[in-house]
Parts: C-alpha cells; sequence; structure tokens
C-alpha cells in the first residue's frame, strides 16, 4: 500500500497533468509517464538508494573475468606476502594443510569381477603400482602445493606429460607437475592464426570448446624441457614471440572453483581477507614499536627557570655562563650540559639549581588493543572458514559446547575442501594413470573406478562420541566401513589388523576384549561447561 508521500505526489501530478491535458494531451501522458518511472526509483529497493551516508557508495561491476585479468596478478602478489610475512595466515594455511591433506587422500581401487564382488587381488596390484609411481612424482606434496595455490592464487594447473625413465624402472611412465597462474600467457588474447580464438590465454574454438592453452615454457620446470623435449612447431605451434608453448587442454588442466557463471579466471581464496589483515598487520607493527619506545627509559631534564640563565651551564656558542655546582665539587663551567650528565648505572647526582627530571610515559598498548585484536581476527577467520579459537591460538573464552561446535563446523569445512581435491585433482591424475597403466601393458583395465579415502579427525568427546557411533552402528544407519572413513581409517585394512591381532593373541594364551560393539554404552558426566575450555 502507498505511503501517505507517495498519494500526496500521485495527486500533485494529476492536478498538473489535468489542465496539460487540455492543451496537449499526449504531454500530459508524457508527464505521467516520467512521474510514474521517477517514482518507482524513489520506491525501490533500499540496497540501491543513491541519497544518505551511502549515497556515493557506487561499486564498480562487470563480468568476472575482465576484473580478474586486470586486478588478479596483484590480489596473487598480496596473498603471497601475507603468506609469507603475517604469522596468523602463515599459520592458518599450514593449519588448513595439515586438517585437509594431513598423511594424503589414497586411492581405493573399485575393480570388479564378473560376478560383480570386488576384485580384491586385481585391485591391490593396482593400489600397489600407484603406491611405487605416487612416490617416485611426490603425489602427498602435490597435494599440499594443490590446496596451498588453491587458497593463494585461486587456481593452478595440472600438467600431464611424458617419463621414459619411468618405463625403464617399471613406473607408468606418466609425469605431473602442477603450474601457477604466473604460467598462464594472458597476452595471446583474440583470433589466432589457426582460425580459433583465445580468450586471456585459453584457446577455444567456434563452437566454445576449450582445446588448449598458452603457457610460457619457462613455467615448465621439472617437466618436458628436463626429459629433453623439443618444440614440435607442427604439434606445439608457439605464439607470443616464441615465449609460449600451446599445451592441449587433455594435457594441461586449471584446477579452479568459480565464484560467478561465466567465470573461466581463479581468484584467490582469501582474496575477501587480504585488505583486513594487511591493516592489521600495520597496526600490530605500530603497536610493537610503541611498545619498544614504552618500555625504554627515558626522561626529560626540564629547566624551571627560577634562577635564570646562570644555571644553565653554556651557552650555544661554548661560552660558560654562570657555574652551577655538581656532586664531586664540580660546576657546570665549559661543560654542555646532557642527560649523561645526572643519569648512570648507580650514580646519584645533585641537579643544579633550576633543573627537574620529569620521566616520560607512555603506556602501550594501548586499552583498545586486545577488543580490537579479537574483532580483527574474527573477521579474518571467518573469512578463512576457520572457527576464531583456532585461527587466532586463543582459547580463552571458549567454553567446551561452543569450541565443540566451531571444530565440528570448521571440520565440514576441511572436507567439503578435500571433496574438491578429490574430484578435480586427483581423480583426474587416477583416470590418467591407469589408462596409461593400460596403453604400456602394465595393466588390463583402461578405467577403474575409485573411491577416495580422506584422512579424518579424532574424536572431540570420545567417550560421548564413540556412544553415539555406536548406536548408529546398532540402529543401521551407518556401517562401519562409513565409520572407518570418518576417521580416516581404511575399512579393509582395520579389519585384516584385528583378525591378525586376535590370531596373535590367541597364540599367546591372551583374550581380545574387542567385541565389534556389542559392548555396554560408557557412563560419564554431562555436565560440559564445568571442564572449561577445550
Amino acid at each position: 500500500m502507498a505511503g501517505p508521500e507517495t498519494s500526496l505526489r500521485m495527486a500533485l501530478a494529476r492536478a498538473i497533468a489535468l489542465p496539460l491535458s487540455f492543451v496537449s494531451p499526449a504531454a500530459a501522458g508524457r508527464y505521467l509517464a516520467g512521474h510514474a518511472r521517477l517514482a518507482a526509483g524513489l520506491i525501490g529497493y533500499d540496497a540501491a538508494r543513491r541519497d544518505g551516508p551511502n549515497g556515493r557508495w557506487l561499486p564498480r561491476d562487470g563480468k568476472a573475468d575482465p576484473m580478474l585479468a586486470r586486478d588478479a596478478h596483484i590480489i596473487r602478489a598480496r596473498a603471497r606476502a601475507m603468506a609469507r610475512d603475517n604469522g596468523n595466515i602463515s599459520g592458518a594455511l599450514r593449519k588448513i594443510v595439515a586438517n585437509v591433506v594431513y598423511s594424503g587422500l589414497t586411492p581405493q581401487a573399485q575393480h570388479r569381477d564378473a560376478t560383480g564382488a570386488r576384485d580384491c587381488a586385481a585391485c591391490g596390484a593396482l593400489e600397489n603400482d600407484w603406491k611405487d609411481w605416487a612416490e617416485e612424482n611426490d603425489i602427498w606434496m602435490i597435494q599440499q602445493l594443490a590446496l596451498r595455490h588453491l587458497w593463494l592464487d585461486g587456481g593452478f594447473f595440472l600438467h600431464f606429460y611424458a617419463v621414459p625413465r619411468f618405463q625403464k624402472d617399471g613406473l607408468v611412465p606418466l609425469g605431473v607437475e602442477l603450474l601457477d597462474m604466473d604460467a598462464l600467457d594472458m597476452s595471446v588474447h583474440g583470433p589466432q592464426p589457426n582460425g580459433n580464438i583465445a580468450r586471456y590465454g585459453a584457446e577455444y574454438d567456434s563452437r566454445g570448446n576449450l582445446l588448449a592453452w598458452h603457457i610460457f615454457d619457462e613455467s615448465l620446470y621439472g617437466g618436458v624441457l628436463d626429459e629433453g623435449w623439443t618444440r614440435d612447431p607442427a604439434v606445439h605451434p608457439a605464439f607470443g614471440a616464441g615465449r609460449t608453448l600451446r599445451l592441449k587442454a587433455e594435457d594441461c588442466r586449471l584446477v579452479m572453483q568459480p565464484d560467478r557463471i561465466g567465470q573461466t579466471l581463479p581468484v584467490s581464496w582469501m582474496h575477501a581477507v587480504i585488505m583486513g589483515m594487511h591493516n592489521f598487520d600495520e597496526y600490530q607493527t605500530s603497536e610493537q614499536i610503541a611498545a619498544r619506545l614504552a618500555a625504554a627509559f627515558a626522561i626529560f631534564l626540564k629547566d624551571s627557570g627560577e634562577f635564570g640563565a646562570g644555571s644553565m651551564g653554556n651557552s650555544l656558542s661554548g661560552a660558560p655562563l654562570n657555574p652551577a655546582p655538581l656532586a664531586g665539587g664540580q660546576t657546570t663551567a665549559g661543560r654542555v650540559l646532557s642527560m649523561d650528565t645526572f643519569i648512570s648505572s648507580g650514580r646519584i647526582d645533585e641537579l643544579p639549581p633550576g633543573k627537574e627530571i620529569q620521566i616520560v610515559e607512555n603506556r602501550r598498548p594501548a586499552n583498545n588493543y586486545t577488543d580490537y585484536t579479537k574483532t580483527s581476527l574474527r573477521g579474518a577467520s571467518s573469512g578463512m572458514a576457520m572457527s576464531y579459537e583456532s585461527f587466532g591460538n586463543d582459547y580463552s573464552d571458549a567454553s567446551y559446547s561452543a569450541a565443540r561446535q566451531a571444530v565440528l563446523e570448521e571440520r565440514r569445512g576441511y572436507r567439503m575442501q578435500q571433496i574438491f581435491l578429490a574430484r578435480k585433482l586427483m581423480t583426474p591424475i587416477w583416470r590418467r594413470f591407469v589408462m596409461w597403466r593400460k596403453a604400456f601393458g602394465l595393466g588390463p583395465e583402461e578405467r577403474v573406478p575409485v573411491v577416495w579415502q580422506m584422512p579424518g579427525w579424532s574424536w572431540v568427546d570420545p567417550v560421548k562420541d564413540a556412544n553415539a557411533a555406536q548406536t548408529r552402528v546398532k540402529l543401521g544407519i551407518i556401517s562401519r566401513r562409513e565409520l572407518c572413513a570418518e576417521e580416516g581409517r581404511d575399512f579393509d585394512e582395520t579389519v585384516t589388523a584385528l583378525a591378525e591381532e586376535k590370531q596373535m593373541l590367541e597364540e599367546a594364551g591372551l583374550s581380545a576384549d574387542v567385541d565389534g560393539g556389542s559392548g555396554e554404552i560408557i557412563q560419564e558426566d554431562d555436565n560440559e561447561e564445568n571442564r572449561g575450555s577445550r
């Protein structure tokens, strides 16, 4: 319903349009239409208001890729500087990698036999080949670097290439390397000599299908260049005065998570916290300098002026003024008075007449230091998808239940990052590995499904969580395999280890007390808040 002001404006507009309609009905109609458009603008969304204190807030907007083509390099540089020089950001990235990657994402092959059952022998052989090959390529380190560059750069290139020496060692001759976003030659843009179209280093055909990436050749360290590979212009035509190589899309994949529809260039996952943490870093530096100055013992030698210039020692020209007595029978004659004249370790002097000492007081840090620090770190922790307690290493104000809830939410974010790495990084590597294994006669299958075993976490409250897990198994809402996966354990390996352990205990005349979940529920104290913070 229109308010009183709106009704008044409409009545006024009609009153003006009525006499105008006798002269020119068309002009009256245009006037009413223009007034309606004006009224619609006045009663639009509050978020689009152009008056008041936020009237000058007119942020720039546009398509994602042009903005990123202009700004991504400075965002990356600032993010990398934060990771190098800021303790909170550096520590947060290490914690994220430790929680997401930890011991690494490992494959569980799902090779099936003719009956549809899992072929354990074939799966074991494939997984063993993977372990040998993954160790040679340092896949564990690749997982860590991949996650770090997602946070710093927003993405990276996954490059596959041939390594002939691997085949001599009985390994799949496949090499894998990561290239950072600096490797992309974004100057390759527009129509290409081969009839395709390029967009910021990516080459597409007339239907918009991605065909290739244009990569700076010096970025391919440890890859094709180290294998003695030479550029074949017929296969890899170079653009940009020979500075770049044209790598096919199936051999070079961009791994990123777009934030907008149509976005093809990545942006740092920590872009929203960069400026805030930089300002906080500057504030911290200023406070540290001020605290160091406050810690130093400083005084003023103050002249009360009570005894005139005769108490001043020497003039600026060095000529002695009326001498003033000092301790030990000395006077100020011929001496320029300084702080060292009166202050030294284990020494007491009588000040000249008219002099007094005033101690400099500079109390630091400021009274609002703690509150400002907590507010800044809370905002940054949200941008890093971490709890404040974990990001700031501050558990002083956290109750047990609040900290537990924060940890559970934080782990959900870690799990999503694990899923991203499994789907966008590890699964493409696995498929290429299995395909090359078949192509070089090292395995029978060209495609083998895989399930990725991801690192898990220990229980926050072991007693409660163990009881809850036991109840879930009894109710049939979770399997033991899924329960093992939550903690990052392989169910098959766990069962094998338990069987071997049971056999060893029986042979030694001991009894194993593992009951497979049929024991009684353990009782505990439910008063969580009395336990204090974690």
